[in-house]
Parts: C-alpha cells; sequence; structure tokens
C-alpha cells in the first residue's frame, strides 16, 4: 500500500496549494537517491512545483539530481521503478535551483577573497629598500625622480577609477531606462551635438592632463644634472656587477683606483647576516647622502645586455656591450636599498644583485680612504659594519 506525504508549497503562479507525493521504490541505476538510500518521490503528472519549495525541502533535491541525471522528458520520464508521470517543470525548476546555488556559493567565495584582501592592507606594502612576499605597493621612494613617480602613479590611479566608475554607472543607467521593458518605443535619435561635443572634448583634456606630467617626468628622469661624483656600472657575462669610482683617482692606464666587482652573497652567509638572499651582495655600492650621484652604465663588450634597475631610485636602465648610458639619482636618507638586474640575460638572470648603502658624508669619506688603500676583505668587512645603516622601514605609503 502506498504511504502519502501532504506538504504545503507556494507554487509559481503564487497560489498555496497542497501537494501529495506518492512514495516509490528506490531510484533508478546511477542516480544520486540510490546512492543516497533514500525513496523516489514523483509528483502527478502536470503538478507545478514551486522554486521555494524545492529550495527549502530537502526531500526534493535528490528529486531534481535524479531528473537531470535521467534526462526525463514530459509526461513520458520515470524516475527508476515509479509510476507516475512526472512534469517536465519539475526538471526546470530543479535545475534552476541548482544553479542558484552555485551561483550564490561562487559570489560568496569572490567576495570572502576580496574582504579577506582588503582586510589585512599591511601585507600589500612593500618594504623600503626591498620587496616582499605578496608585496602590491611601491616601494619607499628615496629620491625625487621616484618620488615624481609615485606621485603621478597615483595620479593616474584615480583618473582611471574616476573613467571606470562613469563608464560603470552609464552601463548601469542605460540597461534601466532604456531596457525593452521600460522603454517599448525606443527612439530614432541619431544625433546630439552636445553630447558628439563632450565626448570629443572631454578625452582630450584627460589626455592633456596626463601628457603634461609625463613630459615633466620624462625631462626630470633625461635631464642628467651635473653630478657631485660619478660612478661607472658594469654587467659582467659572469652574472654580477663591476663598479668604478673615477673620482677617487685614476691609475696610470686610465682606470680607477676604485674598482670592485659585486657577487651574489652565499645563501648560508645571507641567513647568518639576517639579509635577504638573491638581495644581497657581498659588497655594496657605497655612496653619500645627499650627493647628486652620475651614472654611466655599460656591459663588457664580449658580454652580453644587462639592466641596472633600483626600484626606490626609480632607475631601470640597461647595460649593453659597446654602448654608454646614462642616469642619475639623489638619496634624501640613509638607508640600505636593493636591485636586481631586470633584463632576462641567461641562466643566471636571478644571481645578479644590487645593494646600495647611502650613508653620511663623513663615513662615505671614510670608506673612500679605506678604499684608495686597498685593504684585505677582512678589513675591508669588518670595517662595512661599522657605517652599515639601519635597515629600512615598512613603507607606509
Amino acid at each position: 500500500m502506498e504511504m502519502q506525504t501532504v506538504m504545503k508549497a507556494k507554487c509559481l503562479n503564487l497560489r498555496d496549494v497542497t501537494i501529495r507525493i506518492p512514495r516509490f521504490p528506490m531510484c533508478g541505476r546511477n542516480s544520486a537517491i540510490e546512492s543516497q538510500k533514500q525513496p523516489c518521490n514523483l509528483m502527478k503528472a502536470g503538478q507545478p512545483i514551486g522554486a521555494e519549495l524545492l529550495a527549502n525541502a530537502a526531500e526534493f533535491r535528490p528529486i531534481a539530481k535524479c531528473l537531470a541525471q535521467r534526462r526525463f522528458a514530459a509526461h513520458q520520464g520515470r524516475c527508476g521503478g515509479g509510476r507516475n508521470v512526472v512534469h517536465h517543470a519539475l526538471a526546470n525548476d530543479a535545475l534552476k535551483v541548482e544553479d542558484d546555488h552555485k551561483m550564490k556559493f561562487n559570489a560568496a567565495r569572490i567576495l570572502a577573497v576580496v574582504s579577506a584582501f582588503f582586510a589585512f592592507p599591511a601585507l600589500g606594502l612593500a618594504a623600503g629598500g626591498q620587496p616582499v612576499n605578496w608585496g602590491v605597493g611601491l616601494q619607499d621612494s628615496v629620491t625625487p625622480v621616484q618620488d615624481f613617480i609615485v606621485n603621478f602613479h597615483y595620479y593616474l590611479v584615480w583618473i582611471i577609477t574616476a573613467i571606470t566608475l562613469f563608464v560603470l554607472g552609464l552601463l548601469i543607467y542605460v540597461m534601466w531606462r532604456f531596457n525593452a521593458k521600460a522603454n517599448p518605443v525606443p527612439s530614432k535619435t541619431t544625433h546630439n551635438s552636445l553630447i558628439e561635443v563632450l565626448w570629443t572634448i572631454v578625452p582630450v583634456l584627460i589626455l592633456a592632463g596626463i601628457a603634461i606630467p609625463s613630459f615633466k617626468l620624462l625631462y626630470m628622469e633625461r635631464n642628467i644634472p651635473k653630478g657631485d661624483m660619478t660612478i661607472k656600472v658594469i654587467g659582467n657575462p659572469s652574472w654580477n656587477w663591476t663598479y668604478e669610482y673615477p673620482d677617487l683617482g685614476v691609475n696610470d692606464d686610465k682606470s680607477a683606483k676604485v674598482s670592485f666587482t659585486a657577487y651574489l652573497l652565499p645563501e648560508d652567509k645571507a641567513k647568518a647576516a639576517g639579509v635577504s638572499y638573491l638581495l644581497a651582495a657581498d659588497v655594496p655600492m657605497v655612496v653619500p647622502v645627499g650627493k647628486v650621484v652620475k651614472l654611466i652604465v655599460t656591459a663588457d663588450p664580449e658580454g652580453i645586455i644587462h639592466a641596472w634597475t633600483m626600484p626606490s631610485f626609480g632607475i631601470n636602465i640597461a647595460a649593453i656591450p659597446g654602448r654608454l648610458n646614462e642616469d642619475w639619482f639623489q638619496v634624501t636618507r640613509e638607508g640600505i636599498y636593493n636591485g636586481q638586474c631586470s633584463e632576462l640575460c641567461g641562466v643566471q638572470h636571478a644571481y645578479m644583485p644590487i645593494e646600495v648603502w647611502a650613508v653620511s658624508e663623513d663615513k662615505y669619506k671614510a670608506w673612500s680612504e679605506l678604499e684608495l688603500k686597498q685593504p684585505k676583505p677582512d678589513e675591508l668587512n669588518a670595517f662595512l659594519k661599522t657605517i652599515r645603516p639601519a635597515a629600512a622601514k615598512v613603507a607606509t605609503n
């Protein structure tokens, strides 16, 4: 004898009806209901099923899966051994409910990821002088050029954000105001002089507002001022950097008296010193704070192209064999600043760190005097510990 369950449901036509659901044996093979060991509930032919019932009644979710898997057709489908014919609206409503659940779950997951990102803004800040894990901001600026770059960057961000929100608002308004239901008789307007003038002049003004500061920045970068000192940087084919200080004196063969090659600091020594491996060099390039430093950058004539890059200085300049490139910087505060080669230059491209120490003028003078004496490595390392600047603080921009 069949058992029946009486349930109240709000149908799609918004009427409250009583639905009698016969209980039948298990669903057919390969169905979701069979795996859950639940009886298969079938509606009488032609009986409408509301989305609210399907969403709230747990009994109907296995039915939806069963119907979808077995591809029941209207007035002909049967769930396993059931005897009653099922209306195709049940399958359609069931699939709609399943899709709604998936969309809500995906939306919630995306919202959680975005919320987590903005809930921990400290993770997105770059450290002054070197990159950090999960960093999305710019490193602290310590030169006038990089100050200009940072300001120009955020200036563009505001412009891009305003344009994006404006276009999004227009799209939403058009979809709401001029859809077929709200506006059944479309306008046949083909021209509007005011709008056509505005959408021509406004983009021109925006581009002019971007071009003027960008030209100023370009001029500031490429107009090399008179330097207080000059440093020649050479990218070597053995994936390291050579630094020459011609202002400290030259030999009879016109080579600089102070010249040294900086190699990657081995990993064990980097860990022992508490510095970042792949960013630390065994000897730093030392410069005085507040002085205009002119860089002459090149590469070994028999070598390959490199790029001397220091984010905190706003410098990224190519080192090309047989060519001299110029750049400049003026560090405004003491610190240790790290960069890397940013040109894909071969198998050891990732092992070309750049380390610059910006120290006071007195410390720089003491360092230069020691370098002119050509000290032994142990003596030089012991001296560098005495002039080592404090580590850069975490960025706040």
